[in-house]
């Protein structure tokens, strides 16, 4: 199990000192804001590498839609320079009011509510800057948007939770803001009857950007969010109803819905002290799922037209790896106590050990995962 209390921690102030670090180190894990402390545990006998020092914005071009930033900075500093241009991140970070990094964003894989109109960070991420096992830079994709040449390594380190090297530098794909949003919920009885005005709502024409489905006591509540221009925004208000059934709706009002909003991507609606999970799945498995769950009273949140589930877990995680593993789904411990990062039907299969093998054929890199992680 990993403990923070014998790493060894280093934080290089230039690219030089990285570098030495990371060729006279043995075993060695990456450590960035520490948002998400299940997969930057630091295992007994590995040095971590924490590059709080290692930050900064070292290209933007507002006019290309294209910005490179060291892998250390805060997601909020990003936020901050793109917002002044009317820009923004299109994934969606999480957690970036508790600090979260851009490396740590990639590295891990996590994409906010957000990702169900834009897509996740994979699809943005133009460009990566490594450090190898060796501690070489490595380089792959470009700071354009139209560059297939190469092999395809942004794509690979997109939750790859550093297993394969150490992000020092990463060029995104920027979009603009939208000009004016309203966030509408709608309550319905069931799980299925929700699901169902869903799917209605995903085939229909409106500009939806976040589309989520909130459980509580008795109801579960669609929630919505739109986007466009203001007058085009009322005009799609006024379409909804022939998609939702016929259900009560709730308007938020414009403070309320960055509230709202900023409570689903920094996880506030969850306690600290409970281990959350993220579990991919389908509308279809969910529905399965949440008869198992809705008796359990944990908190939960599926995300994106049902394609996640957040889980906040407040008992053993042995229960819910063996949840998991009957419904032949797998979980990402995100933050928590666990002896491993990953729950259920996980297996990384021969391609992933290949790309292991390739990149790191020292086995230096930790990543939260090894292959030969025992069970919990």
């Amino acid at each position: 199990m990993p403990h923070a209390d014998h790493d060894h921690r280093m934080k290089p102030g230039d690219f030089t000192e990285l570098q030495g670090k990371v060729r006279d180190s043995a075993k060695l894990v990456f450590q960035g804001g520490g948002t998400k402390n299940a997969l930057a545990a630091i295992p007994e006998g590995f040095a971590c590498l924490d590059l709080a020092n290692w930050t900064g914005i070292t290209d933007y071009e507002p006019d290309e839609y294209t910005i490179t930033v060291r892998a250390g900075t805060p997601v909020a500093t990003v936020a901050d320079v793109l917002i002044e241009n009317g820009q923004c991140l299109p994934f969606d970070p999480l957690l970036v009011e508790a600090g979260a990094t851009i490396g740590g964003s990639v590295a891990s894989g996590l994409n906010g509510p957000g990702r169900y109109r834009y897509g996740g960070v994979r699809d943005f991420l133009l460009g990566v800057k490594y450090l190898d096992w060796k501690g070489d830079l490595v380089s792959g994709g470009g700071r354009v948007v139209k560059n297939a040449a190469g092999f395809d390594l942004p794509k690979l380190m997109v939750g790859s939770l550093g297993m394969y090297g150490g992000l020092v530098e990463l060029t995104f794909k920027v979009f603009p803001r939208p000009i004016s949003t309203i966030t509408v919920g709608a309550s319905y009885p069931t799980y299925d009857q929700a699901t169902a005005a869903m799917v209605q709502l995903t085939l229909s024409p409106l500009e939806i950007f976040k589309l989520d489905i909130e459980p509580g006591a008795r109801t579960y509540t669609l929630w919505f969010q739109l986007g466009g221009a203001p007058e085009a925004l009322e005009q799609q208000r006024v379409r909804l109803t022939e998609y939702l059934g016929g259900a009560e709706t709730q308007d938020l009002t414009a403070m309320n819905e960055d509230i709202f909003w900023h409570t689903a991507s920094e996880f506030l609606w969850t306690s600290p002290s409970t281990t959350l999970v993220k579990v991919p799945l389908t509308p279809k498995k969910a529905a399965l799922l949440e008869d198992d769950l809705v008796e359990s009273g944990h908190s939960r949140r599926y995300s994106c037209a049902g394609n996640v589930l957040w889980l906040s877990w407040d008992v053993e995680l042995g229960s819910l790896d063996s949840l998991l593993s009957s419904h032949n789904l797998a979980g990402l411990v995100v933050w928590g106590s666990a002896k491993r990062a990953v729950l259920g039907a996980w297996e990384p299969g021969e391609f992933a050990r290949r790309i292991k093998r390739a990149l790191d054929p020292e086995n230096k890199f930790y990543g939260a995962v090894k292959w030969s992680d025992s069970r919990i």
